[in-house]
Order: structure tokens, then sequence, then C-alpha cells
């Protein structure tokens, strides 16, 4: 079965806790329109396909003029079974502890049974480990209309956090429904 899940125009905005509730800035965009810049490649600059178990490797995201919320491109990922992650390493977004992150993007899917999108974002050190307790991401998306759809999450840079690491994600039911296990009947 071929299914589709389109990402694109990622932004990620931060506003400081000391500032006034409106103040906010744009910290990275990720529009996908790269080949003005010389990227010839499937994949954005900078994206690494996260590999392992559950992660076919025949599965691949890439550069598509298929469809696009705006511009020309977008980051699309087909899925033929298994889970689908890139990411967006650490020590290329810095942060500043304390400070409120949002990563938004529009998203749309075709043909997904199972699988949903969603972006996952958590905070590593100056020595690139990830900080405990410290990922967020977006529900579990599916299209339920035609065209892209907004998808975010927020979260806290906390003590110790140095950079921040985005991944985009094409998962099973077992990466992205919660775990009742523990779970008091």
């Amino acid at each position: 079965m071929f299914c589709r899940s389109l990402l694109i125009a990622l932004c990620l905005c931060s506003s400081v806790l000391a500032q006034p509730a409106l103040v906010s800035r744009v910290i990275r965009v990720f529009d996908f329109e790269e080949r003005a810049a010389g990227n010839l490649e499937d994949v954005p600059m900078d994206w690494d396909k996260i590999e392992g178990s559950g992660r076919p490797h025949y599965v691949n995201g890439k550069l598509s003029t298929t469809f696009a919320a705006s511009g020309r491109h977008s980051f699309e990922f087909e899925l033929d079974g298994g889970n689908l992650i890139y990411r967006y390493p650490s020590g290329r977004i810095p942060v500043v502890p304390g400070a409120n992150y949002k990563t938004s993007g529009m998203i749309r899917t075709q043909g997904l049974k199972h699988a949903r999108a969603r972006i996952v974002s958590y905070f590593t050190d100056v020595d690139n480990r990830p900080v405990k307790h410290a990922t967020k991401s977006s529900p579990a998306f599916i299209s339920t209309r035609e065209g892209f759809e907004p998808v975010s999450s927020q979260s806290e840079a906390p003590e110790g956090a140095a950079w921040l690491v985005i991944e985009l994600q094409l998962v099973q039911p077992s990466m992205w429904r919660e775990s009742t296990l523990g779970a008091a009947a």
C-alpha cells in the first residue's frame, strides 16, 4: 500500500518569558525551497533519516513538487509499512533555558489507515545529549479534509538545554498511541 504524508513550511518560534506575551520571533523557517540554493539532493539540507528497528530502509522522504502549502516544494514522506523519521539534529538551533519554543508546520496526509504524522521536538545539552523529560510532540495527525492543516508543539527549554532538535515523523500506532501499561483499571 502506498501512503503519503507531506510536511512543509515548518516554523520555529520563540518567546522569552520575561517579555510581554505578544513578543515573539521566528528562529528558523524550513520552507523546503532549496533548489535555488543549490540543493539538488532528494532530502532537504541538514535533515538526517533515522534508521533502526521498525524503520525500513526502503521508505524515504524527498523534496517534491507534487503538493505544496506555499511555494513549489514540500518534504514528502512515502510509507509502505513501518515508520519514517527525519531529524534536524542537535547543534544547529541554539536555545535559551527558560524560553518557550513552538514548533509548527503544515501537514497533508493521504491514504493513511493506521500511520499518523507528527512533529516531535526535544532539547539537548552542550554535549548533544538529550535533556530528560524535555520531549514534546504534536498530536498524532491525519488529514480530515483536502489541503494542508497546521500542527504544532510547544515547550519550555529546561535548565541545561543548549540545542533544540526537531523530528518529522510518519509513524505507526505503536509509536503514536499512548501506552496504557501501568494504568489503573
